[in-house]
C-alpha cells in the first residue's frame, strides 16, 4: 500500500517561500483538524480558549500563550476542548528554514539527527517558559508580515527556538516512538481512502497481520483514539465539508460518508462538532447551498 496517501496533500511551501501561516478557530471555523502527518515542521500557538492537541497518541490540553512544536512525520490532530473553543495560529515550515543546506556543526549535530528521528523534542511549550513564548510571538509576528526582510528575521527566530529547545530539558534522546507510529500509516491511508465504505476492526487488523485485540490496543496507543473513533471522525469531517460545499440533503451526505443510520450520524455529528448538521450548515451563510 502506498503510504503517501495518508500524507497531507496541501502544499505548504513554494520555491521562494518555505513556510505557510494559517489562522484557526475551532469549532466555529471548522470542527477539528483530523489526524495527519507531513514532511515539514509545524508550530501551533494558542491565543484564546483551550485546544486538545494529539501528538503521536498523547493528548495535550493547551491554553492561551501555550504551544506545540511538531517535528516532521509526526501524527497529529487538533480538537477543541469540550465546552470550549480554541483560537490559534499555525506555521508549517520547511527544513530549509533551519539552514539544512549549510555544512556546519549545528546542522550535523542537531538538525540532521532531529530529521532522522534519532531524538525528538518534547512538543509542549507552557506559558511559564517566558523566553520561549516571546520567541514564539516574534515568529508569528514576522510570518504575518509576509515579506522578504521579515523572512530573514523569521529564519533567525526559528533557529533560536530550536536552539533553546535543544539546550533545555525539552530534548528527548533515544526516541522510542518512531517505529510504533509508522506501522499505522498504511491503516490510516486505508481509512482515509475508504471511509465511505463499511470498515471493520477485523479488516484493519488483517492488514497488519495482527490479532484484533493487539490491533485495538496498539492503534489507540499510537493515535490517541480507537480505530472506530478515528473512522467516525474522518466521516464527520467529510460531512462537514459536504454541508458547506454542496446542496445535498443531510441524509444523502450521511449515506455518502458511510453512515447507514441517520440518527446515528446526527448523534456522532453533535458529539464531535457541538452542532446538529442543520445548525452547522446554517452557520456558513456564504457556502454554496445558501
Amino acid at each position: 500500500m502506498n503510504t503517501e496517501n495518508s500524507k497531507e496533500n496541501r502544499q505548504h511551501i513554494s520555491p521562494s517561500k518555505h513556510y505557510s501561516l494559517y489562522e484557526g478557530l475551532i469549532p466555529q471555523q471548522f470542527p477539528y483538524v483530523s489526524m495527519h502527518w507531513h514532511d515539514e515542521f509545524e508550530i501551533n500557538f494558542v491565543y484564546e480558549g483551550t485546544g486538545e492537541f494529539i501528538c503521536n497518541g498523547v493528548h495535550y490540553f493547551l491554553n492561551a500563550e501555550e504551544a506545540v512544536v511538531l517535528t516532521p512525520k509526526k501524527l497529529h490532530a487538533i480538537y477543541p476542548a469540550k465546552g470550549s473553543y480554541c483560537r490559534y495560529d499555525t506555521i508549517v515550515f520547511s527544513t530549509n528554514m533551519l539552514g539544512l543546506n549549510e555544512n556546519d556543526r549545528c546542522v550535523s549535530e542537531y538538525i540532521l539527527p532531529l530529521l532522522a528521528q534519532k531524538y525528538d523534542i518534547f512538543p509542549v511549550i507552557s506559558s511559564d517558559k517566558k523566553e520561549l513564548v516571546t520567541c514564539l510571538k516574534e515568529i508569528f509576528l514576522y510570518a504575518k508580515k509576509n515579506n522578504a526582510c521579515a523572512d530573514m528575521l523569521l529564519k533567525s527566530k526559528l533557529l533560536q527556538l530550536i536552539g533553546l529547545l535543544c539546550a533545555s530539558d525539552s530534548l528527548i534522546t533515544n526516541n522510542p516512538y518512531v517505529s510504533a507510529f509508522k506501522q499505522f500509516y498504511p491503516v490510516i491511508d486505508y481509512i482515509n481512502l475508504h471511509y465511505m465504505e463499511e470498515i471493520t476492526v477485523e479488516e484493519l487488523a488483517q492488514k497488519m497481520n495482527v490479532s484484533k485485540s493487539h490491533f485495538m490496543k496498539s492503534f489507540k496507543k499510537a493515535t490517541g483514539s480507537s480505530a472506530i473513533d478515528y473512522l467516525i471522525s474522518v466521516r464527520i469531517r467529510s460531512a462537514c465539508q459536504a454541508l458547506q460545499e454542496t446542496k445535498l440533503s443531510i441524509s444523502e451526505i450521511a449515506f455518502n460518508c458511510g453512515f447507514k443510520n441517520l440518527s446515528n450520524f446526527n448523534r456522532h455529528f453533535k458529539n464531535l462538532t457541538g452542532y446538529t448538521p442543520y445548525q452547522y450548515r446554517k452557520s456558513f451563510p456564504d457556502a454554496i447551498y445558501s
